[in-house]
C-alpha cells in the first residue's frame, strides 16, 4: 500500500512538472563592498546591464522552480581616489559571464506566482584586467549569492535580488610597505532588476 502511494506520489510529481526556456534582461548596481572611507572619497553605484538566456524547471505542487540562466553582464562603478588632495573620478566597467542558478519557493495562483529566491551563482570575468588606478588586477574567477523574489504573470518574470560575491574583485600589483593593499578586499556588491520572457 504504502509503495502504490509513493508511486502516485512520484506520478503526480512528474505529471505536473514544466519546463520552459526563455530570455533575461535586466539592469544593475553594483559598487564595492570592503573598502574604507579612507581609501576613496566616492563609491557610487552606476546603471549597468545583463542579458541572456535561461531555463526553468517548474514543480507547481511543490511551489519550486529550479532557474539556470547564462548571462553576459556589465556593471558600472564610480570610484574616486584619495591621491594626493588630487580629486578625480575613475569609471570602472566590469564585464563579466555569469551563471546563476536560483531556487525559487512560490504561490501558483492560475496566471500569478510570486516567489522568493535564493540563488548562488559563478562569474568569470571578461575584458579589463586592471583598474583602481591600474594598481590592482583582475580575480577572473568568482562566485556569491543573491537573495531577491520576484513574480510570474503569464509568460514575464519580474524580479529583484540583492547581491554579494564572496572574493574580491581584484589583487594588488603593487608592492605596499606598510599594511595590506587598500582594496585588497573591495568585493562587488548591489542590486539586480530583471525582466524575462518565457517560450
Amino acid at each position: 500500500m504504502k509503495r502504490a502511494l509513493l508511486i502516485l506520489a512520484f506520478l503526480g510529481i512528474a505529471l505536473s512538472l514544466s519546463a520552459q526556456l526563455g530570455v533575461k534582461v535586466g539592469a544593475t548596481y553594483n559598487r564595492f563592498g570592503g573598502v574604507s572611507d579612507v581609501d576613496y572619497l566616492a563609491n557610487k553605484s552606476r546603471t549597468g546591464f545583463q542579458a541572456g538566456i535561461l531555463y526553468k524547471l517548474h514543480l507547481p505542487l511543490l511551489g519550486l522552480a529550479i532557474q539556470p540562466e547564462i548571462l553576459y553582464q556589465q556593471s558600472k562603478t564610480d570610484y574616486t581616489p584619495v591621491q594626493g588632495g588630487v580629486i578625480e573620478v575613475e569609471r570602472i566597467t566590469q564585464k563579466s559571464l555569469l551563471v546563476p542558478l536560483h531556487f525559487q519557493f512560490g504561490l501558483d495562483l492560475v496566471m500569478l506566482r510570486p516567489f522568493i529566491q535564493i540563488s548562488p551563482y559563478l562569474k568569470y570575468m571578461l575584458g579589463k584586467s586592471k583598474f583602481f588606478s591600474n594598481s590592482y588586477t583582475t580575480n577572473r574567477l568568482n562566485y556569491g549569492l543573491a537573495l531577491g523574489g520576484g513574480i510570474d504573470i503569464w509568460r514575464f518574470q519580474f524580479s529583484a535580488s540583492y547581491y554579494w560575491d564572496f572574493k574580491s574583485a581584484c589583487h594588488s600589483i603593487v608592492n605596499y610597505s606598510a599594511g595590506k593593499a587598500p582594496f585588497s578586499q573591495a568585493k562587488n556588491k548591489g542590486v539586480q532588476l530583471a525582466l524575462a520572457y518565457f517560450f
